[in-house]
């Protein structure tokens, strides 16, 4: 009989499945609405794209009619403010070629001076990652070296042949024709060599260049770089590499990436894949694997290609014997560094990975004259002075200990040293010998510390007998010589250094730590200025009481392990305690391993919550109690005992299936007694219902209805534009979703197992600990989310979309909250997106539209 009605309940949540399906018409609606939020400011005007002058003079009447859509506007704003000709011809059209200002605003709110710090930090760094990743470099993008047979740039107003010589802007695209071969440099000194019947478009954004390859083939001789990456992208996958050849094959079955010599990323069907000299990936499931020399065959520097792919296969099988630098244990330098030391952080001495990878670097390049070529790229200057970077800082680290320690010591100006053991004690010969010209780094021992000017700001540094500390004021340097001449009654005996040696007893890698109260303190003290107000919201969320932060990095068998560490003076209180203990997840039981994006968490008391935001709250309690009270008889209920009371701790949100026409969104709590909770949301709508009706406006119903012994509830403003919220509670748990066959779809999740909790996948990526369960858990897996989106858009939107897609990847971060410490921890990239590369993707839908 079980069996019987389980299959009747199924059948009728099919039923409503097929039932709740949306009208065409509410499809196109639903799309058309996605389209705008995407893109609000397309114009519906001749000109597609902004390439130039001539473009931007066509849209002069619109511009000057105010008819542009804002992004529009605004590059033919920025270009005529640069552009003479067309600043003349506008004359007389165009009345106002200035930014308009925005009108005044008088908020009501009041913005506490935390408030405006962290705004003011956020544009700060907003501006410092923009100016780093995202601002678009001047000048051009690549040269043309040499055209054999037809090659073309795509413009509007036809296609322009190309010749040797020609420049390619930001945003241009190419083509070569049936037989065309070409040769293209860019500009950061990559070369390029692109196939018959090939179209791509050049791009860059800070330190980063992108290849988008619409399709054809490459072959990409990438120039090392000391920061940013070269991206090549096709519609289902990214190549990142920064100095290595490789080619690209774009065609209708999918991608295929073959790497000649080097290593480089290779992100595809939400996996990503590290290759090396040899190795071949494609994207499409029916191509199958030919030899890299076959797939390089059409290129004219193949013969040499081959040398170099044979030359490397050999250079890779030595430098797999290089041993790295093993996680760190212990230090001897933690525990001796000041007391009050406000920053730590520890690098390792990677000197004899480097000087044993130089060697065989260097070995292989005496025996093969195309290793040669590639390493200097036929500069023979350029050999010696790799050699001698190299050399020197081979050398260097020859001097130096395993462990190089960094400190920031507090002061009316920061105060930072670098310290590191040493080997050999004829350090001080070496600097004056190798650095003391161009760097001008003094040198000094412990008896000229007092001849060092006080005001002096140069780099110095001081020898002493087994250790060299170097720093930028004398000040700095006798503080830490006296910590170093006391020994281990330092930093390692105070509780940020028991915090850091809990870091050395994981391994650690690479390590930072900060003093966060003592950070507070000196920076009030240089501040010099009464900040009582932002101290005290600080402290009455619980944040005040933050001591250390600690953020580690350490790779474990190739597999990045990254932890977060933040510290409490005491135990956790106010908003800083919501994240309870670690604890079983049951909401998870109700997202489907299908799902897009999850966050559950193990929280505290709700009313605990509650009483942690009434005393956020500044200001009068008795008024504040009164103005509750009020509420609470206009509703006809109590809000903590008739509400809060009857949820629990356990939540999770999700993205659980299809995006169009409505987001399947869901909402799992929680819940004791959900008839006594039913009732008081009865009587809650209700209440709300009446005093907005009081007001003259519509207002809000709940209804029930009975499906299968399974009771809905539907709440909906009488609004005709309201879109109706419903509910459900089963075992303890309250589902809130847009629609009934999102809650009776989820309830089937939960009857059959077939959840994100229970899924191989996912457990594969939580991190390897002693941890059972977590307080927090987030995940993503947006692939499949983006995918669908793509029937939706059309030219540089649809093209986004692919990218994201191609490269997104499953992640998952997991958090746990102990009674003065929350700990978060990933062995994942954020999200699994390479940030950078997104930042570039996104602004490719502007970027055909920048004028030069």
């Amino acid at each position: 009989m079980t069996h019987d009605k389980g299959n009747h309940s199924f059948e009728e949540a099919i039923r409503a499945v097929r039932e709740d399906q949306p009208s065409e018409s509410q499809m196109s609606a639903a799309a058309a609405r996605l389209v705008q939020k995407l893109d609000n400011a397309v114009a519906n005007d001749e000109v597609e794209m902004i390439r130039g002058c001539d473009d931007v003079r066509k849209l002069l009447p619109a511009y000057s009619a105010g008819r542009l859509a804002t992004t529009r506007r605004l590059v033919v704003a920025a270009h005529l403010r640069e552009c003479m000709n067309c600043r003349k011809q506008a004359e007389g059209r165009v009345e106002e070629l200035r930014w308009a200002p925005a009108p005044s605003l008088q908020p009501k709110w009041r913005w506490s001076p935390l408030a405006i710090a962290a705004g003011l930090a956020l544009a700060v760094c907003g501006l410092l990652i923009n100016n780093a990743y995202f601002a678009i470099p001047a000048g051009a993008r690549a040269t043309v070296q040499s055209v054999d047979g037809a090659a073309f740039k795509v413009v509007a107003t036809g296609d322009q042949s190309l010749a040797a010589g020609a420049e390619l802007l930001e945003g241009d695209v190419m083509r070569t024709a049936a037989g065309g071969h070409a040769f293209v440099k860019l500009y950061d000194g990559s070369i390029v060599e692109v196939r018959e019947r090939s179209e791509f478009t050049l791009n860059a954004r800070g330190k980063d260049a992108t290849i988008a390859l619409g399709r054809g083939a490459v072959l990409v001789q990438a120039a090392k770089r000391s920061s940013g990456h070269l991206y090549v992208k096709t519609p289902d996958c990214r190549v990142a590499v920064t100095g290595t050849v490789f080619a690209v094959d774009s065609g209708l079955k999918g991608s295929r990436v073959s790497v000649v010599e080097g290593t480089v990323g290779v992100a595809h069907n939400g996996e990503e894949d590290t290759l090396h000299a040899g190795d071949q990936v494609s994207t499409g499931s029916n191509m199958e694997y030919i030899p890299v020399p076959q797939d390089i065959a059409w290129s004219r520097d193949l013969p040499k290609h081959l040398a170099l792919l044979a030359e490397f296969s050999k250079l890779q099988r030595r430098l797999e014997q290089v041993q790295m630098p093993a996680p760190r244990f212990h230090s001897d330098l933690m525990g001796r560094m000041p007391s009050d030391a406000i920053f730590f952080a520890s690098l390792p001495n990677a000197g004899q990975a480097l000087e044993d990878a130089n060697r065989i670097m260097q070995e292989q390049i005496q025996q093969s004259p195309e290793l040669r070529d590639w390493w200097t790229h036929g500069n023979s200057d350029a050999e010696a002075k790799m050699n001698q970077m190299i050399t020197k800082l081979r050398a260097l680290s020859d001097y130096l200990g395993d462990e190089v320690v960094i400190v920031g010591l507090p002061g009316r100006e920061p105060q930072v040293a670098v310290v590191a053991n040493l080997r050999r004690s004829d350090i001080q010969n070496f600097l004056q010998g190798q650095f003391i010209d161009k760097e001008k780094i003094a040198t000094v021992t412990e008896k000229d510390l007092s001849t060092i000017p006080a005001n002096n700001h140069s780099p110095i540094a001081l020898i002493r007998q087994n250790e060299v500390v170097f720093g930028g004021t004398r000040d700095t340097l006798e503080r830490v010589n006296a910590q170093l001449n006391t020994g281990n009654a330092g930093l390692g005996q105070t509780e940020f250094g028991q915090q850091l040696q809990a870091a050395y007893d994981r391994g650690a890698g690479f390590l930072l730590a900060a003093d966060i109260h003592r950070m507070m303190i000196s920076g009030q003290e240089r501040r010099r200025r009464p900040t009582r107000h932002a101290d005290e919201e600080l402290a009455r969320s619980g944040f005040g009481d933050m001591r250390y932060f600690i953020l580690e990095h350490r790779d474990v068998g190739g597999t990045p392990d990254n932890r977060m560490v933040l510290n409490f003076a005491g135990e956790r209180r106010g908003i800083a305690s919501w994240l309870a203990q670690p604890a079983p997840m049951g909401s998870l039981e109700y997202i489907s391993r299908n799902a897009s994006i999850a966050v559950a968490l193990i929280g505290k008391d709700p009313q605990l919550m509650l009483t942690d935001i009434f005393n956020m709250e500044p200001g009068d309690r008795t008024k504040q109690q009164a103005e509750l009270a009020e509420v609470e008889s206009k509703l006809n209920l109590r809000i903590r005992e008739d509400i809060v009371a009857h949820f629990g701790g356990d939540a999770a949100f999700a993205l659980d299936g299809p995006v169009l026409p409505t987001p399947s969104w869901k909402v799992v709590v929680e819940v004791h007694d959900a008839p006594g909770l039913a009732e008081s949301l009865t009587k809650l709508v209700q209440g709300v219902s009446h005093e907005v009706e009081s007001k003259g406006k519509p207002g809000i119903d709940m209804k029930t209805e009975e499906v299968n012994g399974q009771r809905y509830y539907t709440v909906q403003s009488r609004e005709k534009t309201s879109t109706p919220m419903y509910f459900t509670f089963t075992d303890g748990y309250m589902i809130i979703g847009p629609n009934r066959a999102v809650l009776m779809n989820t309830l089937r999740t939960r009857a059959t197992g077939d959840s994100l909790a229970r899924s191989g996948e996912f457990k594969a990526l939580l991190p390897k600990d002693q941890n059972a369960n977590y307080s927090a858990i987030a995940y993503q897996n947006l692939g499949p989310i983006l995918q669908p989106l793509l029937s939706q858009m059309n030219g540089e939107q649809a093209k986004v979309i692919q990218q994201l897609a191609a490269d997104s990847r499953p992640s998952v971060i997991c958090a746990w909250g102990r009674q003065n410490q929350i700990e978060a921890v990933t062995n994942s990239r954020l999200f699994g997106f390479d940030w950078m590369a997104v930042g570039s993707l996104l602004n490719r839908g502007t970027s055909h539209q920048r004028t030069p």
